[in-house]
């Protein structure tokens, strides 16, 4: 249920970037309080993070780095347990190996609110040149080079 109901959020936060509407961070808010009621230990599966938990992070991490884009952050006292989690979750090993720096996240969202094609690959490395025709051709001819003709 909690996986599904954030649905709701991420759905928000593309209104509020996207049209800036202001509206839309109450809204996401008042679903979060909801989140904020549901944490009741360090984690929402408990003392270790679960499914829930690493199913919603990602929209955590990029509100942090949308701050830039909306001036809008989480109240300190309204969220005080969902900051906690926040840290916490910051510091599982499996956030820290897949964190995509603020400046990627930022400039993807730009690109695609200002309806341009985003850079999907942003941050992986380049993938190796491909061979070209040329190439694939000549090692075609080295191999029938390399057979002996047939005799008539």
């Amino acid at each position: 249920m909690l996986i599904d109901g954030f649905q709701r959020v991420a759905a928000l936060l593309f209104k509020a970037l996207k049209f800036k509407d202001p509206e839309a961070f109450n809204e996401i808010y008042k679903i979060l309080d909801g989140y904020e009621k549901s944490l009741t230990e360090d984690y929402y599966g408990g003392k270790q993070p679960g499914i829930v938990d690493l199913m919603i992070w990602p929209w955590f991490e990029r509100f942090e780095s949308l701050k830039s884009l909306t001036n809008n952050e989480m109240d300190k006292e309204r969220f005080f347990k969902m900051l906690r989690w926040i840290t916490r979750m910051k510091n599982q090993n499996a956030v820290k190996a897949t964190k995509m720096k603020k400046e990627y996240m930022i400039e993807y969202y730009k690109a695609s609110l200002a309806n341009q094609e985003p850079d999907y690959d942003i941050g992986l490395p380049a993938p190796p040149p491909a061979e070209g025709a040329e190439a694939a051709a000549a090692a075609d001819t080295k191999v029938d080079e390399a057979k002996p003709e047939e005799s008539a």
